[in-house]
């Protein structure tokens, strides 16, 4: 059940949490924006998102802050009449932090979890350069 009407920060902060995906968008210095489903977790009044460093949106996060967020499918198909919301995010490369994000996360999405760490070890990747991304709406 999407809205279409943009409210307060705590509906929007609700609004978003409520979603097992959600689709990240980043700008690139020209303006760009560049899309990436992402896992999602409420931590008080943040979300926080668990990614490697070396990872585009990082790069792009380090340039300017700003990102938008809307609810999607786990390949990032945006559904008709889901309303994007405006945040501001915020990089923390601290491992307790990271580690405390994990753990939200694998409470969340329980057996998709081990799922997804199966797959970053066939593709090579490793969990080492892990940081979180706080983001505030």
């Amino acid at each position: 059940m999407d809205r279409t009407y943009c409210g307060p920060v705590s509906d929007d902060l609700e609004y978003l949490a409520a979603r097992k995906y959600l689709l990240l968008t980043t700008y690139r210095r020209d303006g760009t924006p560049v899309g990436t489903p992402v896992w999602v977790v409420r931590d008080g009044d943040h979300l926080l998102v668990v990614t490697d460093a070396s990872t585009g949106k990082v790069k792009r996060l380090r340039h300017t802050a700003r990102v938008r967020l809307v609810p999607c499918g786990v390949l990032g198909r945006v559904r008709s009449g889901s309303t994007p919301v405006d945040g501001v995010a915020e990089i923390v490369d601290d491992a307790a932090v990271t580690e405390r994000t994990l753990a939200l996360v694998r409470r969340r999405y329980h057996v998709m979890y081990p799922v997804a760490l199966l797959y970053d070890w066939v593709r090579r990747q490793s969990t080492a350069n892990e940081l979180t991304l706080r983001i505030t709406v």
